[in-house]
């Protein structure tokens, strides 16, 4: 997950893992974004979002990865 901050856009590459599905929540655990997907690479446009952090979850062919990112707008 980069650039960690963001501003604007943000990548998310998943190596060799297939991403099934994206989810972002906020530190309060409400859900801002969900997605299905079948890639390894992904951006994600985080322009609207507050700045603070977000978790995103991602469902892998693998399983779950977890990853925290700060939003500086």
């Amino acid at each position: 997950v980069y650039p960690n901050p963001a501003n604007n856009i943000m990548n998310v590459d998943g190596g060799e893992l297939t991403i099934d599905q994206i989810q972002v929540f906020n530190t309060m655990g409400q859900a801002i974004l969900s997605k299905e997907t079948n890639s390894s690479n992904l951006q994600l446009n985080v322009a609207d979002y507050k700045t603070g952090m977000y978790f995103i979850r991602m469902m892998t062919n693998q399983g779950m990865v977890i990853k925290k990112f700060q939003v500086n707008n």
